[in-house]
């Protein structure tokens, strides 16, 4: 992934709710912690894919064949 603009930190780190969350405080145009634009975005999602499908895939197994997870 040389060269992609990434998060400042994980994003889980980045977006956790907590108990005085309120979705409608959250501008819907922000973008917590990814300092990229669109066209940076889509390049580190299209890096990802096959990453993301990887998981995909195993949620899906776990799920359906009764994982102990």
């Amino acid at each position: 992934m040389a060269g992609l603009v990434k998060f400042k930190q994980h994003p889980t780190k980045t977006l956790k709710a907590g108990g005085s969350f309120n979705l409608a405080d959250v501008d819907p145009d922000s973008t917590p912690g990814f300092t990229g634009n669109k066209a940076d975005g889509k390049a580190l999602l299209a890096d990802l894919d096959s990453k993301l499908a990887e998981l995909q895939e195993k949620l899906f197994a776990e799920s359906r064949f009764g994982g102990s997870c």
